[in-house]
């Protein structure tokens, strides 16, 4: 097998009137290839007017100071702070003969600001780096979900795996906790329901339609074929409203 490494930041931030930001920093590795990518998808009000945008730059790891995150993409020209509400969280999600995933939920919840083109984004933000040994697309998956949704009162993330190895995992600010129910409206946690109120699509395609075009030359075509739908919603937690950023990636 074509050696396989993916290292992908993740970092999000919501206002209070729902304005949107999230920021990608990709390094990937295939075979003798390796890829750089920096991207930035940004909504206004209400997640209205989708807009993504990608550069080739190499970018930098957020630098890590205690519960701090900062980083800044100069192909895009973004900076970003995030400051966590919440402990780290660790796992390995599946190894197997072909490679591991291991996800890095660094700040479950955070303050955060991201200043772009002199306009500036705060509010709740969430962190995490996903890093990968084994191609998506090797992976016993049929159906993934993934989610976070924070209010001022906590935070609660969910990874949930539908397949022949099913995996379920949760999070209430940084704690593993049970999560009996997992769905594109809701989840239940413990006896606590969170209801998920849709406010925008952010993404609903084929992954091969939404990667930068030197990601998408290097990838074969059942990777490509991968559907990602993505949703800005409403919720509560602890009584306080807030948003999630939710999704569901669905296997060809």
């Amino acid at each position: 097998m074509t050696r396989f490494e993916l290292s992908k930041w993740y970092l999000d931030v919501v206002t209070e009137d729902g304005r949107l930001a999230i920021l990608y920093l990709v390094r990937l590795r295939l075979g003798a290839v390796a890829i750089h990518a920096q991207g930035l998808l940004q909504t206004g009000p209400g997640g209205q007017g989708v807009r993504t945008r990608w550069s080739a730059l190499p970018a930098r790891a957020p630098r890590h100071s205690g519960t701090g995150f900062r980083v800044a993409c100069l192909g895009l020209g973004a900076r970003v702070h995030s400051q966590s509400l919440a402990p780290a969280f660790e796992a390995t999600l599946w190894s197997g003969p072909d490679g591991s995933v291991t996800w890095r939920c660094l700040a479950p919840r955070a303050e955060t600001e991201l200043v772009v083109a002199g306009e500036t984004w705060r509010g709740l933000g969430y962190v995490e780096q996903l890093q990968m040994t084994v191609p998506p697309w090797r992976l016993p998956i049929r159906q993934l979900r993934w989610g976070r949704l924070l209010s001022p009162r906590g935070g609660i993330v969910w990874i949930d795996w539908r397949g022949p190895v099913p995996l379920r995992l949760a999070l209430s600010d940084g704690i593993p906790v049970s999560a009996s129910v997992v769905g594109d409206r809701g989840l239940r946690i413990g006896r606590t329901p969170h209801r998920l109120r849709r406010v925008a699509t952010l993404r609903d395609a084929p992954l091969g339609r939404t990667l930068p075009g030197l990601v998408r030359r290097c990838l074969p075509r059942n990777g490509l074929a991968l559907r990602e739908t993505k949703w800005l919603s409403r919720g509560q937690v602890g009584g306080a409203p807030g948003f999630a950023i939710h999704e569901v990636v669905t296997w060809p």
